[in-house]
C-alpha cells in the first residue's frame, strides 16, 4: 500500500492532516483528513500526518507500506539521514515503534504535484476539528468543502 501524507498549519485555522492510501499508482483506497485546534511546526504536522497514516493502515491489516511525503526534511529524518529536532523527537519515536509492526516499510519523497490528494485533504474546510476517514475518493458531496 501507498500512504501519501501532507499536513497544512496556518494561525487562526489550526492543524490539518491528509492521508490518501492507495494500492500502487491506483485509485484511493481510504482517506484521511483530520483538523486539530492549535498551530506547531510544519515538519511536526508532517511527522503527525505520516503517523495518522500509519495508524490507520496498520488498523486495517497493512503490513508493507510505502509512505510518500512532500517534505524532505521529514523523509531525511526518517531514513535516518538526518537527526529530528528535540521538538518532535516524541512523533518519531513512535513512527518508528510502528514500523516494528510493519513487514516492509519505505520511504519516499515526492514532489508537492504527486501528493496534490493528500494536501487538498490537509487543507479540508468541511469540519471544525476532528478526524473523518472516507472509503475510495472524496464523496461528490464533499468536494466543494475543499479549498
Amino acid at each position: 500500500m501507498r500512504l501519501t501524507c501532507d499536513a497544512g498549519v496556518k494561525e487562526g485555522w489550526g492543524t490539518g492532516l491528509g492521508v490518501v492510501c492507495c494500492v500502487g499508482e491506483g485509485e484511493a483506497v481510504w482517506m484521511l483528513a483530520e483538523r486539530r485546534r492549535g498551530v506547531v511546526e510544519v515538519s511536526e504536522a508532517e511527522m503527525e500526518a505520516i503517523l495518522e497514516g500509519m495508524n490507520e493502515a496498520i488498523r486495517r491489516g497493512q503490513r508493507r507500506l510505502v509512505v510518500e511525503s512532500d517534505s524532505k526534511t521529514v523523509i531525511d529524518i526518517l531514513q535516518g539521514y538526518r537527526t529530528g529536532m528535540s521538538y518532535f523527537f516524541s512523533v518519531i519515536d513512535e513512527i518508528r515503534d510502528l514500523c516494528s509492526s510493519l513487514d516492509d516499510i519505505q520511504w519516499k519523497f515526492v514532489r508537492r504535484r504527486f501528493s496534490r490528494s493528500a494536501h487538498v485533504l490537509a487543507h479540508f474546510n468541511g469540519f471544525c476539528s476532528g478526524r473523518r476517514v472516507w472509503e475510495g475518493c472524496l464523496p461528490d458531496n464533499n468536494v466543494s468543502l475543499v479549498r
